[in-house]
């Protein structure tokens, strides 16, 4: 798997969004850093596209995606033509399985040649069409009236709308945490947003075939131009980055006084009986025989 993230921002009054993805690659037995274009684009506007998940079927749903919005009439949203291109692609897939099982296609499934399958089959082949995953994630980010829109675009063919931030691949609940703890929100700066991306990528290396590895850029949009512009964070400024990571990040615990006592106390506690025992009488002094 593999991770990116994408948080808006806003820098002079322009509405932009940092983006980031890592390089790993992983299969079923092995996993290396190679580099792997996990960045692709929409349309003529070239809205940026981070991909997760297996390359070719990423490609695949991106170019039903630009299709559907090549297509489009006056007035569709984007949105829209990102479910018809999820649709698109069912569809193939559909297709595809059952051509591999039976040599026929998927309409026809569905159509008069149904009869030709037995019924128990024709039961088993809907079943895992419906189960059937995309076989990849999709992060979008694209613009509307020069504001930014973060579409999420889940394996399992959901699509949803994020606000501030948001985060694809093995290592995205761990980068979201980060976004959560620092209670980021869309109007943060552009510096900021930069190192929350840059520690939300770092902390979520430790996700399942995360790599270490990222590339980091800036999007924004050119009204004039039509197009979303595209600027890669320098390696320079990623040191840097690297050096307020090391100052605001999550660092060794050291020496616990408090804890230490407590503690402390704890072993007293535990040494200690569970119940205290009866104290003996003292000894009688004197002569027994004496009688007062």
């Amino acid at each position: 798997m593999t991770l990116c993230v994408a948080a808006q921002c806003v820098d002079n009054s322009k509405d932009k969004v940092v983006v980031a993805f890592e390089f790993s690659m992983e299969s079923g037995i092995a996993q290396a850093e190679i580099e792997q274009r996990k960045l692709n684009w929409i349309g003529c506007e070239h809205f940026p596209v981070l991909m997760a998940g297996t390359h070719s079927r990423c490609r695949e749903l991106i170019g039903h995606i630009s299709q559907a919005w090549h297509e489009r009439a006056g007035g569709v949203a984007f949105v829209a033509c990102c479910r018809e291109g999820i649709k698109r692609f069912k569809h193939m897939l559909a297709n595809e399985y059952v051509g591999a099982r039976l040599g026929m296609s998927y309409d026809d499934l569905l159509g008069k040649k149904r009869i030709a399958v037995p019924r128990a089959q024709y039961s088993e082949l809907l079943t895992d069409i419906a189960r059937m995953k995309l076989g990849g994630e999709l992060l979008i980010v694209c613009f509307d009236g020069g504001e930014s829109e973060l579409v999420r675009i889940q394996d399992d063919g959901t699509l949803e709308l994020c606000s501030n931030f948001a985060a694809i691949g093995s290592g995205m609940f761990i980068a979201e945490s980060v976004f959560f703890q620092r209670e980021y929100m869309r109007g943060n700066n552009l510096a900021n947003s930069l190192y929350h991306v840059y520690e939300a990528m770092r902390l979520g290396a430790h996700g399942p075939g995360v790599g270490t590895t990222f590339i980091m850029g800036v999007v924004q949009f050119h009204s004039g131009m039509n197009d979303a512009l595209w600027t890669f964070v320098e390696p320079g400024y990623l040191n840097l980055l690297e050096g307020e990571f090391q100052n605001f990040g999550p660092k060794p615990l050291k020496k616990q006084v408090i804890h230490r006592n407590f503690l402390r106390k704890l072993y007293l506690l535990k040494d200690m009986p569970l119940k205290a025992k009866k104290k003996k009488a003292p000894a009688a002094t004197g002569d027994r025989n004496t009688q007062s």
